[in-house]
């Protein structure tokens, strides 16, 4: 609709403003939706495959998770078996070294035998306290996985 805001002149009638501007035009367009191609139908199923896919990651990283929980499990096992058999092989080396010692002091035995005998103690000792802080060291790990804060 053509409105005039000129001071001294009225607006002329409708019949004559679509007479004055013939080569204008008026459209209206109005679009809806009721089948855009399948794009909406695509959209879900990429959507659908998207959720999928990621369940799919999370149940792997619960397998992995649960697999890194038992291996930390049976390492912290393992180390606690070689704890206990370290601590019996430590005592085994403090008895045959203190039976050396007596014996080297009776003068029945080598300088050798009672050098050997105390080395072999040293490394029961140093192997003992290796595997107590590996069996510490396990089961922090395992202190980890449960949730517990690590503290030395």
């Amino acid at each position: 609709v053509y409105h005039s805001f000129v001071y001294g002149c009225g607006n002329p009638a409708f019949g004559r403003q679509f007479r004055n501007n013939s080569t204008e035009y008026v459209g209206v367009a109005i679009n809806i939706p009721i089948f855009n191609r399948m794009a909406t139908r695509n959209s879900v199923r990429t959507a659908k495959l998207g959720v999928r896919s990621q369940q799919l990651v999370l149940t792997e990283a619960e397998q992995t998770l649960q697999k890194e929980i038992e291996t930390a499990y049976y390492q912290a096992d393992a180390a606690l078996l070689k704890y206990r058999s370290a601590e019996k092989a430590l005592n085994s080396a403090q008895v045959a070294f203190r039976y050396e010692a007596e014996k080297y002091a009776a003068g029945r035995s080598t300088t050798f035998d009672y050098n050997d005998a105390k080395t072999r103690m040293q490394k029961a000792e140093s192997d003992q306290i290796q595997a107590k802080y590996e069996f510490i060291f396990r089961t922090k790990i395992l202190d980890f996985y449960a949730g517990f804060p690590l503290t030395l």
